[in-house]
């Protein structure tokens, strides 16, 4: 039996290494299309804030083994491959269409199983200077992958960073505001809805959280839209439709 996976990151790789238990005959590939597997992106706000201190810690097993493609080909019984982007599926003829980022090449993946682990990607606001395509001001980051952990990490040490807007107060969200918080940044956070992790936790919940970020020297904003980002190379300011909040 062919697996094909498409997502290497955390329901990927627990989906092929269960498998390798449960089925060992199965022939697994997955398929990632960045370049690191299986990192721990839940540590990702405690690294920003410095309480993971190596980077390392995150990609790696307790017993010092990368969790690189060899890593899955040895202890997971996995054809693990980076740089591989699925862009179709056909399900008819029961393969997968990858684009290869190396090379720019396709290559066909069959399978008899397909499992669709890609995860969710953050969602950025079509607002100027935040556009990808019309053009993104400096030091504004998402928190979703590896290499954005380590951009923001890096700017804080490197850049000096003194004020920070987080936008969005949901679990991400909260736990980045607190380790920025942690690191002597002034922080503020911006949400749609009035209270934090509202949609979670309720209004009750909402409330006694509000009052904790206030205790930690968060400054939570709620029922507020983000409109735009303003500077020059860099944002310099976050614009609500209620104020002007500097970043």
């Amino acid at each position: 039996m062919k697996v094909v996976i498409v997502g290497g990151v955390a329901c990927g790789a627990k989906t092929a290494a269960r498998l390798a238990r449960i089925c060992p005959e199965a022939e697994i590939t997955m398929l990632e299309r960045g370049q690191d597997l299986s990192y721990s992106n839940c540590g990702f706000p405690f690294y920003v804030g410095g309480e993971v201190a190596n980077a390392s810690a995150l990609t790696h097993m307790g017993f010092g083994a990368a969790r690189d493609a060899d890593y899955f080909e040895k202890y997971s019984f996995t054809h693990a491959l980076t740089g591989h982007n699925a862009v179709r599926i056909d399900r008819t003829k029961k393969h997968v269409v990858v684009h290869l980022a190396a090379t720019g090449e396709e290559r066909l993946f069959p399978y008899d199983k397909l499992v669709l682990a890609t995860g969710a990607s953050p969602i950025v606001p079509n607002i100027p200077g935040a556009s990808q395509t019309e053009g993104c001001l400096g030091n504004v980051f998402t928190l979703w992958t590896l290499k954005d952990a380590l951009a923001i990490r890096g700017a804080i040490e490197k850049n000096n960073l003194k004020k920070a807007v987080v936008v969005g107060a949901g679990l991400v969200g909260i736990e980045t505001a607190e380790m920025l918080r942690k690191r002597g940044l002034d922080v503020s956070l911006v949400d749609m809805l009035p209270l934090p992790l509202m949609a979670l936790a309720g209004e009750e919940g909402g409330i006694r959280l509000s009052d904790y970020l206030g205790k930690k020297g968060i400054l939570f904003y709620g029922g507020e839209t983000v409109t735009s980002l303003e500077g020059d190379a860099c944002v310099q300011k976050i614009i609500t439709d209620k104020r002007e909040i500097e970043a």
